[in-house]
């Protein structure tokens, strides 16, 4: 399943590197957010059907999570571009953190009190699986929960995403590159993908 994601995310990046010249990196993150929330949330719906959570949770959430994910990164080496490496740094340690946490939250969401799985796999007997009708209706719900979760963090990050523009361009909005970078992690937590 990861091998869908990956592909799809590939072709996001390749397309979002495209549409980032023409839309700006506002409207690409927005787009690349709505795709990322859409195929999570989305993922509520196609549980009951191996190769529909495929298409859901993997090619388009795969998909958005490419096309967001090349935005900040363009966006920030605009704003450091002598300082590349650290902007990429920014961007991958807010990934990284908010893997992190959504771990976390989604744990303390599906089993608050820390059950442990109880069902014997057939074909491995040391690994073992849920049957409590509560906690996999919580799995079920949380795919509704993270997705409504990411498209606030996506949207609300992506108000945030400017360009910095050149001396020879006209006067506009003047933000502080550590306040963009700052942003990037929040931006960023369409990257996470904790699944």
């Amino acid at each position: 399943m990861a091998s869908v994601t990956v592909i799809f995310e590939a072709i996001g990046v390749s397309i979002g590197g495209q549409l980032l010249p023409v839309l700006g990196p506002r409207l690409t993150s927005v787009v690349g957010g709505l795709f990322y929330s859409a195929g999570v949330a989305l993922t509520y719906f196609t549980l009951d059907s191996f190769y529909l959570t495929l298409l859901t949770n993997n090619a388009i959430a795969g998909f958005g999570m490419g096309l967001a994910y090349t935005t900040p990164i363009a966006c920030a080496f605009t704003w450091l571009p002598q300082r590349t490496g650290l902007a990429a740094g920014i961007i991958l340690s807010g990934s990284g953190a908010g893997t992190f946490i959504f771990d976390q939250v989604q744990t303390f969401f599906i089993n608050p009190h820390n059950l442990d799985a109880t069902v014997p796999n057939d074909l491995d007997p040391s690994e073992k699986y849920f049957d409590n009708p509560g906690i996999l209706n919580r799995t079920r719900q949380s795919y509704l929960l993270t997705g409504g979760i990411y498209a606030v963090l996506q949207l609300t990050g992506s108000f945030f995403l400017v360009n910095r523009r050149n001396d020879s361009q006209e006067a506009g909005t003047v933000v502080s590159w550590t306040f963009v970078c700052a942003c990037l992690p929040c931006v960023c937590t369409v990257r996470m993908y904790a699944w």
